[in-house]
């Protein structure tokens, strides 16, 4: 998988829907990808529902979207995941800040830091340092929680010993601050699946988000404090499902170890039977539909067209011959070939999805790229259906990267450049980091 920067703009101000769309619309040209956009994603921020409604309505004016555009706007499943982890961690904000304000004690200044460590040795605490978080990110709060519960019991020393530190958790809190880590390391697994830049992420998605779903059984454990963070999480996990889930479930089924039995499985737990029968045929309609809107595009003939159109030219005819014996023979041959063609008069996609399903379910290693391009000739339309679909980014990761790197060129020794001079630095620094190894540029 690969990524390139072509474009690292200024939007001039307002900063609405309407004109950042007109600034990537001007972007498309010089690349001549007016007509080459498969899907946009974004988070979930409101101007971005303008910038979406935009695009669509141009892309669409040049016929370029599949299935009327209803698959052209992704939201980043990294921001999904944060938005309903978020309002589970709403709960818990007072032991999640005793802990926030816990490490910043600590970290405040060298002298704490030692006297901490130093205690972490007597009560043999683990020799790693304390974490802070980015509250606005969930996973980094995560990982802070996760840390200082290996400390407990240097927090409970340090209040001993300090009489400045104030902001010791209680017993419940770190009960819950417990319970809180163990449900929230799921959803860290997940997001960092999702977030990939190296490898496939949309067909990983599916599952893993039903399996989030699954997990609303939370809410009826023995502990009574999970349940009221589990609720706000499930509401708000309906919220983005529907939104979501018509190119998971492309995506999904294109992924050969589940085709349409991981849909299949699922929906038959998430839903009452009627319900979700007509979401598994749903799914299958919509794969129907965009395999028959790539079936009618223009391809390059391949190897197989060639050979079996050669084989057809070759066919003998009963007049090759006046020899009633030669004749005969030659009937044998065209009985022969009829019975083998009409073996073969399944379409492409019925033999996909009867297919045996591939081996691989719960390996990581697992190459999808790599099966479609062994595969590819078997199943020609459908290997198109993937090159697109497989390759759309689930998360807004690699785009927001790219902001990071801009922070160490536009330092206070170069905020002076001018924006060609900027977009320049950025875009060629992206193109020579992501060479493909073995490649060489040409003048």
């Amino acid at each position: 998988m690969h990524n390139k920067l072509i474009g690292f703009a200024h939007v001039e101000v307002p900063h609405t829907g309407e004109h950042i769309a007109k600034e990537i619309i001007s972007r498309l040209y010089p690349w001549n990808l007016d007509r080459k956009i498969f899907s946009f994603t974004l988070d979930n921020c409101s101007v971005n529902n303008v910038v979406v409604r935009d695009l669509k309505k141009f892309l669409l004016s040049k016929k370029a979207l599949h299935l009327d555009g209803n698959l052209f706007h992704i939201r980043c499943a990294a921001h999904v995941l944060n938005l309903i982890v978020q309002d589970g961690l709403s709960v818990i904000s007072s032991a999640i800040g005793n802990i926030r304000e816990s490490v910043k004690y600590v970290n405040g200044s060298t002298s704490r830091k030692e006297n901490f460590k130093l205690i972490a040795q007597q009560v043999n605490a683990p020799n790693l340092s304390l974490k802070a978080d980015v509250p606005t990110r969930w996973n980094s709060t995560f990982l802070m929680l996760e840390r200082a519960m290996k400390f407990r019991d240097a927090f409970d020393r340090l209040h001993e010993c300090d009489s400045s530190y104030k902001f010791l958790p209680s017993k419940e809190d770190w009960q819950n601050i417990k319970c809180v880590a163990d449900c929230l390391k799921v959803f860290y697994e997940v997001t960092k699946r999702v977030s990939g830049t190296k490898y496939p992420t949309l067909s990983l998605y599916f599952n893993d988000f039903c399996g989030i779903y699954l997990l609303r059984e939370w809410q009826f454990g023995v502990n009574t404090f999970v349940p009221s963070m589990v609720v706000p999480m499930v509401n708000k996990f309906w919220k983005y499902w529907d939104i979501a889930n018509k190119l998971l479930e492309i995506a999904t089924i294109l992924d050969p170890r589940y085709k349409m039995k991981s849909i299949e499985y699922y929906y038959k737990l998430l839903y009452d039977p009627f319900v979700a029968d007509l979401r598994i045929e749903s799914a299958r309609k919509s794969f129907l539909e965009l395999f028959n809107e790539y079936a009618s595009q223009p391809s390059q003939p391949s190897s197989d067209g060639n050979s079996s159109r050669n084989s057809e030219a070759t066919i003998p005819s009963s007049t090759q011959s006046s020899s009633s014996l030669l004749a005969t023979r030659l009937g044998l041959e065209r009985f022969i070939y009829e019975s083998n063609s009409s073996r073969h008069s399944k379409s492409e996609l019925e033999i996909y999805l009867e297919d045996p399903s591939s081996p691989g379910i719960g390996n990581s290693s697992f190459d999808i790229l790599a099966w479609w391009r062994v595969n590819g000739p078997k199943y020609p339309i459908i290997s198109r259906m993937a090159r697109d679909i497989l390759s759309v980014p689930l998360s807004t990761v690699a785009s927001e990267s790219i902001f990071s790197s801009a922070k160490r060129i536009l330092d206070d020794y170069r905020c002076n450049l001018l924006l060609e001079t900027i977009e320049a630095i950025m875009c060629s620094h992206d193109w020579l980091k992501g060479r493909i190894p073995g490649a060489y540029f040409y003048s």
